[in-house]
C-alpha cells in the first residue's frame, strides 16, 4: 500500500467530477454484479501515464453530451480487494493499470488497456472514450432519427444501403422518420422486388455444374448465390428470387439481388485460378 496522503489527491481527481470510489470487495460487487445501464470503471493507479493521459483524458470525456450512467474507481496497489474485484467483472482482458472498462448490463463493451493508455495524449484517451459513449450509452427510442443514427454512427447510412441493396438516392425515403417509422421503411425496401436482369449460366458453366452435382450425388440441387456467395441449393427460402437454366434452378437472396443482376455462372479449366466464377 501507499501512503494514504500521496494517492488521495488523484483519487479525488475522479471522484470531485462525480466518480464514487470503491474500496473493498464487497462495495464493487455490489454496483457491479447486477448492474443495470452503463457505467465507466476505472481502474486508477499511480504510475505516470494516469496522471498525464488517463486520468485528464476521463475527466474531459465527461463533456461529451452522452455519457455512462455510472462512474466508478478502484486505486491498483492501494485497495487490491476492490480492484482484483473488479478486474473478475472485466473477462477476456489480462489485468493491466491503469484501465478504463466501459460496461453495459454487467458486461465490458469497451475496454481501454494501459498499453491503449501509454503514448496517447489526454484527448486521444477523451475522444477514444467519447465515440464509445455515442455508440453505447444512449437507448435508441422509436422518436430516434435516421439523422441521428448516421451522427452516432458513421456507417449507419452504409450499412443501410448494404443491407438494401440500394443506392444512397434512396435513403431520401426514410430520412427524417423516427426508428419505428424507419424499421417499416426498410421492410418495404427489402420486401419490393428489385429490378434486376435474370441469373443465368453460360454453356460451360451449366454443363460443369450437372456434372458435379452428379459426382456429389446432388442430382436435384440448384445453385444459391448470396452475400457469402455460392453453393448447392435445394429449396428457395421465402426472400429468395428463383430463375432457371436448363434444368437447374437458381436461387437468389433478394438483398444481394442487385449484386448478381445479369451474371452468369462460368466455369473456366485453367491449371491455376480455374473454377466457377460470375461473368
Amino acid at each position: 500500500m501507499y501512503d494514504q496522503s500521496m494517492v488521495e489527491p488523484m483519487i479525488k481527481e475522479l471522484t470531485d467530477h462525480g466518480f464514487e470510489s470503491l474500496t473493498d470487495a464487497n462495495s464493487v460487487t455490489e454496483k457491479l454484479e447486477k448492474m443495470s445501464g452503463t457505467a465507466l470503471v476505472v481502474v486508477n493507479s499511480i504510475c505516470g501515464c494516469a496522471a498525464g493521459s488517463a486520468r485528464p483524458g476521463i475527466v474531459k470525456s465527461l463533456e461529451n453530451s452522452i455519457k455512462p450512467e455510472n462512474l466508478y474507481t478502484v486505486f491498483a496497489g492501494q485497495y487490491s480487494e476492490a480492484t482484483n474485484t473488479a478486474r473478475n467483472f472485466f473477462h477476456g482482458f489480462t489485468p493491466s493499470s491503469p484501465s478504463i472498462a466501459l460496461m453495459k448490463d454487467g458486461q465490458v463493451i469497451h475496454m481501454l488497456e494501459r498499453t491503449d493508455i501509454e503514448g496517447n495524449d489526454a484527448n486521444s484517451i477523451a475522444g477514444t472514450l467519447s465515440t464509445a459513449y455515442n455508440r453505447h450509452c444512449e437507448t435508441i427510442t422509436p422518436e430516434t432519427t435516421i439523422e441521428t443514427l448516421s451522427e452516432r454512427f458513421p456507417d449507419f447510412s452504409a450499412k443501410i444501403i448494404d443491407l438494401c441493396g440500394t443506392t444512397a438516392g434512396a435513403l431520401s425515403s426514410i430520412s427524417g422518420k423516427p426508428t419505428q417509422e424507419l424499421i417499416y421503411a426498410i421492410e418495404d425496401i427489402l420486401d419490393a422486388e428489385p429490378d434486376i436482369i435474370p441469373v443465368s449460366f453460360t454453356p460451360e458453366g451449366a454443363a460443369k455444374f450437372k456434372e458435379f452435382r452428379e459426382k456429389e450425388g446432388q442430382s436435384n440441387a440448384g445453385i444459391g448465390l448470396n452475400g457469402q456467395g455460392m453453393g448447392f441449393k435445394e429449396e428457395s427460402d421465402s426472400d429468395d428470387l428463383v430463375f432457371e437454366y436448363e434444368d437447374i434452378k437458381i436461387f437468389v437472396e433478394k438483398k444481394s439481388a442487385k449484386r448478381y443482376s445479369g451474371k452468369k455462372v462460368h466455369f473456366s479449366e485453367a491449371p491455376q485460378g480455374g473454377g466457377f466464377s460470375l461473368i
